[in-house]
Parts: C-alpha cells; sequence; structure tokens
C-alpha cells in the first residue's frame, strides 16, 4: 500500500496504470488503457494523476499518442522503485520501401571533410527535418535511424551518423548503412508535443535498465515543440536520466531545477531550426543532427560527443559555462563567425581523439570572445576557407589552429593544446 506524501499528493490509484493512450477521436471519459479506448487529451491524464501533485511512478508506464494532442502538455512526476516513463509517439511514414544505392561515409581528413550521405530513388528535400529508418537489409543494421540534414539533390540526402538506441548507460550505438538496405521516411512532426513544462525527478541511486525500461524517462519518436507556450518549452529534470530516442525538438529548453544534478541525453534524432538552451549541469548530444543554434547556458556541463553534425547552425557557449566536444561537425554556415562561438566568460574543452571539424563554413571555423578559452587535445580541422593564419579568431585576432598553445593576451582569450 503506497503512503502519503503529503504535498506529493496522496495515494492515486491512477498511478499504478501503466498503458495510456490518447487520440484525439478519443474521450476523457475512457480509461484510456487501450488504443480501443482512449483518452481525447493527455491534459486529462495530468488531471487524473492529480493537479498540482507530482505523480509517483512505481512500474515501467507508457504514454501512446496518437497523433499529435491539442493543448499544452504538462506532467509533474516521479520515478521511484524501479519505474520509468515513456512518452511514445505515431510518425507518419511519408515514403517506405526505398533502397539504398550508394552510401558516402564519413571524412574527417582536413580539406577533404565530408559527412555521412545516402543516396536513394526519390529522395530529395521534403525528407529533410524527418527521420530515416533502415527497415530492411543488413540484419545488424535494422532498426537504426538518423536525422535528414539536408537535400544535396539527385536522390542524395546528408544524414547524422545511423545508430541504434536502447534505454541503458550507452544508449546509442552507431551502425554503417550499407548499399541494398531498405529505409523509410518518418514524419515525427505527426506527433507533436506542445510543451509547457514536464517536470521530472527521481533518485541517482537506482540504475537505469533497458528490458525492461527502468529508472529513466524516454521520450521516442516525438517533435517536442516549445513555440507558443507558456514556459517556452521545457523538459526538466532531477536525479532522473532522460533520454531522446527518434525525436526532434524545437524551441525547447532542457534544465535541471535548483541547478541540482540532471541528465539530458540525445541519442541520435535531431533539433529543429529554433534550436535549443541546454540549461542543466549534464545534457549529452551523441551523433545528433542539429539544424539551429544549441545554447550552452549559464552552469551547464554540455558535451558533444561522437560526431554530431551541425548544418547551417551554431554551436553557442555563453558567459558561466564549461562544456566539452568530441566530434562536432559544422557544415555550410552561413552566418560569418557563428559556427562555433565561446563567449566571454565560457570555456569549452575538445577531449580525445576525435577533432572537432567541418568544412564550408562561412568566416573563423572557431571564434573565442575576450576572456574565454577553448582547449584541444586534437587539433580542429574545421574548414572554413579563409586561407592561410586565419582558421580561428581569438581575441578578435586571425590565428591558426597550431601545435603550440596561443594565447591573446591583451583580451585574455586563449586557444590552447593541452596534453
Amino acid at each position: 500500500m503506497r503512503a502519503s506524501f503529503g504535498k506529493l499528493g496522496q495515494d492515486n490509484r491512477f498511478w499504478d496504470q501503466t498503458a495510456w493512450f490518447v487520440d484525439t477521436a478519443g474521450s476523457d471519459s475512457n480509461d484510456g488503457l487501450t488504443a480501443l479506448t482512449p483518452l481525447k487529451t493527455d491534459v486529462e491524464i495530468a488531471k487524473r494523476w492529480g493537479l498540482g501533485k507530482r505523480a509517483r511512478i512505481s512500474a515501467p508506464t507508457t504514454i501512446t499518442y496518437a497523433q499529435s494532442p491539442t493543448g499544452q502538455t504538462n506532467y509533474n512526476v516521479e520515478i521511484i522503485g524501479g519505474g520509468s516513463l515513456t512518452f511514445l509517439g505515431t510518425p507518419t511514414v511519408s515514403k517506405a520501401g526505398t533502397v539504398l544505392t550508394a552510401v558516402q561515409a564519413q571524412v574527417r581528413t582536413a580539406g577533404a571533410e565530408a559527412g555521412w550521405a545516402i543516396t536513394g530513388t526519390g529522395l530529395g528535400a521534403t525528407e529533410v527535418g524527418n527521420i530515416a529508418v533502415i527497415t530492411a537489409g543488413t540484419a545488424g543494421n535494422i532498426g537504426a535511424y538518423a536525422y535528414v540534414l539536408k537535400d544535396e539533390t539527385g536522390g542524395k540526402l546528408r544524414v547524422s551518423p545511423f545508430g541504434k538506441f536502447s534505454a541503458a548507460s550507452a544508449p546509442f550505438t552507431q551502425v554503417t548503412p550499407i548499399v541494398g538496405d531498405t529505409i523509410e521516411i518518418r514524419d515525427v512532426s505527426a506527433t507533436t508535443l506542445s510543451v509547457g513544462l514536464i517536470e521530472l525527478t527521481g533518485n541517482l541511486n537506482d540504475l537505469i535498465a533497458a528490458s525492461p525500461t527502468r529508472n529513466c524517462v524516454v521520450f521516442d519518436s516525438l517533435f517536442l515543440s516549445g513555440s507558443a507556450t507558456t514556459f517556452n518549452g521545457a523538459v526538466m529534470a532531477n536525479g532522473i536520466p532522460c533520454q531522446y530516442a527518434r525525436t526532434v525538438l524545437d524551441a525547447m529548453t532542457v534544465m535541471g531545477f535548483n541547478r541540482s544534478v540532471s541528465f539530458h541525453s540525445f541519442c541520435g534524432g535531431g533539433v529543429s531550426t529554433n534550436g535549443i538552451a541546454a540549461r542543466t549541469t549534464q545534457a549529452t548530444f551523441r551523433q545528433t543532427g542539429i539544424r539551429g543554434i544549441l545554447s550552452c547556458s549559464v552552469g551547464t556541463g554540455v558535451s558533444i560527443t561522437s560526431d554530431c553534425y551541425f548544418q547551417n547552425a551554431t554551436c553557442s557557449v555563453v558567459r558561466g559555462s564549461f562544456s566539452s566536444s568530441q566530434g562536432a561537425a559544422f557544415f555550410d554556415r552561413s552566418t560569418t563567425n557563428s559556427s562555433m562561438v565561446v563567449a566571454a566568460g565560457a570555456c569549452m574543452v575538445q577531449t580525445g581523439a576525435i577533432p572537432d571539424w567541418g568544412t564550408a563554413n562561412t568566416g573563423h571555423g572557431i571564434v573565442v570572445q575576450s576572456c574565454a578559452g577553448y582547449s584541444y587535445a586534437t587539433k580542429p580541422t574545421i574548414n572554413s576557407g579563409l586561407g592561410a593564419g586565419r582558421e580561428a579568431q581569438v581575441g578578435g585576432t586571425d590565428k591558426l589552429y597550431s601545435a603550440v598553445p596561443y594565447v591573446e593576451a591583451t583580451n585574455n582569450a586563449a586557444l590552447v593544446l593541452t596534453a
């Protein structure tokens, strides 16, 4: 029997319901237990869980959306005792049965940079911003997905690295697409959640598990939108891992409340053109495609790993942020000096053997403002095409990425090689 937890809310039988279905053709008088008896709105779930109270979820629980719900999405949930919560969308398949006729492998070599690209008959501009999923072909590739970033014409698409999701401590595993694999294109915006505030909490000592999913929150096959909502669209987490799979975010904020430890893990998927703000002590982007600004905000420890692709997009490291990168890749940035910008009072640290890289960006690949720093273990190879001596801008001065530290003493800005 549940105990009463005061302001958290008393025992509520609806917290024990492990399956919820939401369909605009449903009714809020239904039980919401199956696709045949769905609720009309997710507001009804929040009501049944107790408005003004924190629902306590102690078993693996899934909310399945048949399409975009009406109104704003708001939840306040605590995950306890091996519970989990999955928000699951129903994407529209806009193209199916497309066989890959060519695959362009990623190349990080300076002067020859190229991102992953796939070619198939009929692929084009309408696929940009959607999720490509391998549905047949190489056995180990089936189920892998990537975010479509750019139409390169002739049936060729630039995509983020393909990979598979598992709710575990290493939640995204890259795979290599093969000529002959079959893909489909999924439009996750068919299930758009207009997010106000999704507040999540848990116990840091509870270990995440994948089968069944436990001790985490998963957003799967959704488009999370913060546009025109009261709280500007925020997922706020404290002590609970939040994982985003086959999901695209737009105009969203991910954060931890009271600056406490929180975890947001982006497993492939994408960020749309209105961008995302990370205001949390731990957010990791793994092989994610980014088409808008990624703002690493005050007090954050954002980690950009494993070849995240910025397509005509910006990584902005703002004052008070200490973030890290390993394989941030920038392509086709059209605004001058805005690929990676490390603002005054901020620090970006590149770690490991994979450099920050890219090509065809206007202006300097990295801009380090006064009283800021960018340190690297492996020399960046962001090719901006400015010519000798002009790869980075440090404290307002053009400099090459060099094998020795460079400090602009006048402006107290640094580009540093670390051991």
